[in-house]
């Protein structure tokens, strides 16, 4: 009993002294301030690149002639998105609306959250869950930017980019907010708390050397 209550002491010890261990206020459900920023700013990459999506649409369907500032060339066009049904999902709506209000959701949570306010565990894991279904979403739209539109839209791109940082940031504040004593952080689990920004680049430059191999340099052409 005694060897058993000193290992525990000693587990403890071990993990009150890491410091990627979760400190009391973030088991309590405050998020470290760093991270309450970089949820804020990149959902307000998000919120801006949806916004300036949905204003672009409103402009070409007001305007079809009129030149717009993401169609630079045949490759980098987003009137591809704009004209296509997978670009209005659900009821006709366009997604950028979707885009605008879950972004908008998020950045009120950011704001929130660098004031200090608590995340609770169930509130985490809806950001988890959501970010995850962000990251399949992203996988359907690169499918449907290569396979079917064959064009990439570049506010599209920002979207993808917010998204992916989101879901790789939610992934290690939930892999660290549970960790405790007996659960300490180890192995894959300590790799994704200390380098989830890491993971989230590397997506990036696989979507990028996708979209290459596809298009090759005629995304540069002008």
């Amino acid at each position: 009993m005694a060897e058993h209550t000193a290992s525990l002491s000693a587990n403890e010890l071990a993990f009150n002294s890491d410091p990627l261990s979760p400190s009391p206020a973030m088991r309590a459900g405050r998020i470290p301030r760093l991270s309450s920023l970089e949820v804020l700013v990149f959902s307000l990459l998000g919120l801006v690149a949806s916004w300036q999506l949905w204003r672009t649409e409103i402009i070409h369907r007001s305007q079809p002639e009129r030149g717009l500032g993401c169609s630079i060339n045949n490759v980098l066009d987003c009137r591809g998105a704009m004209d296509s049904a997978a670009g209005h999902l659900l009821f006709g709506i366009p997604n950028s609306i979707f885009g605008m209000v879950l972004f908008a959701v998020l950045t009120v949570a950011g704001i929130y959250l660098l004031c200090g306010g608590r995340l609770p565990k169930w509130g985490l894991m809806i950001l988890v869950l959501g970010t995850s279904a962000g990251l399949g979403a992203v996988l359907f739209f690169l499918a449907t930017s290569i396979f079917q539109l064959r064009s990439l839209c570049p506010y599209c791109f920002l979207t993808w980019m917010a998204t992916i940082f989101l879901a790789w940031l939610s992934f290690a504040l939930w892999v660290r907010t549970v960790a405790s004593p007996t659960r300490p952080l180890k192995g894959a689990r300590r790799i994704l708390v200390g380098y989830w920004w890491l993971g989230a680049l590397l997506c990036i430059v696989v979507i990028v050397a996708v979209l290459f191999a596809v298009f090759g340099l005629q995304i540069f052409r002008l």
